[in-house]
Parts: C-alpha cells; structure tokens; sequence
C-alpha cells in the first residue's frame, strides 16, 4: 500500500488499468511525489477534474514532472459541488491544472485534447507536451506561462 511510502518521491504507473475513479489512491503519497508516469491508463477530463479539485486543496504540491499521456482526457473541466461542468472558458482562470503549482514538465500525448488548456497558474512550466491530439485552434496560447 502506499501510505506504507510517504517517502516515495517517483512512482511509474505506465500502461494499467488506473481510472479516474481510482485516482484517491494516490493520497497517500500526494504530498512527497515529485515524478508522476502515469501514461496509457484509462483517466478521463472529468474525472481527472474532479480528483485534483476536491476541497480546493493544492494535492501535489511538490510535483514537478507529470506525464498523462495516452489517457482519454479529451478535455479537462472542474467540476462544481453539484456536479454541473464548467465550460472550458472558466479553466482560463485556472481550474484543476493549479493543484500543481510546482510543476516543470507536463506531458498530454495523444489525449484526444481539443483545445489548448490553460496552464497561467503554473509559473515554473517550462516543458509542455501536446502532440498527436486533436487541437484545431491555439487560441489557448497565451494562457501559457510567461
């Protein structure tokens, strides 16, 4: 289990069958991990959203490096108390992307992402991966960081 490693600080859970839902499983761990490979699961936007938005906590606060690549994410929403989706236009204050305020390296391969999302809350991005997805419009350029 892993609160048994509250000292973990890389964790590769490439190529399972990790869902959104089974996304609190991570908890335990949230506050020591720095490297984060969880590519070609089956997380989706919504839920994804909803995990790193509970309480309006930052849950990773020290994480730098991310990689969701190949996870059916399509888009990325918050999600309010009731359940109701924000449009995308709201996560260009933010959203669900500012629970990683440290943050260096992002990576959404092939998520089937449509729009560029926004990442202005995350000041230290510097490597930002999105190829092989499905954006037609790069409007969400100058939400990047500076």
């Amino acid at each position: 289990k892993l609160e048994q490693c509250p000292n973990l600080v890389h964790l590769c859970l490439r190529q399972n069958f990790i869902t959104s839902e089974t996304l609190s499983g991570l908890l335990p761990i949230s506050k020591s991990i720095i490297k984060l490979d969880m590519y070609e699961n089956q997380i989706d936007g919504k839920g994804l959203s909803n995990f790193l938005v509970s309480d309006n906590q930052i849950i990773f606060p020290s994480l730098k490096y991310l990689d969701l690549s190949f996870n059916p994410i399509r888009q990325l929403s918050t999600i309010t108390k009731d359940d109701s989706e924000v449009s995308t236009e709201s996560l260009r204050e933010g959203g669900p992307l500012s629970a990683f305020p440290n943050l260096e390296y992002l990576f959404f391969v092939e998520c089937k992402i449509t729009e560029v999302p926004c990442f202005k809350n995350i000041p230290k991005l510097h490597c930002l991966e999105l190829g092989a997805n499905r954006i037609r419009d790069i409007n969400g350029v100058e939400c990047l960081p500076a």
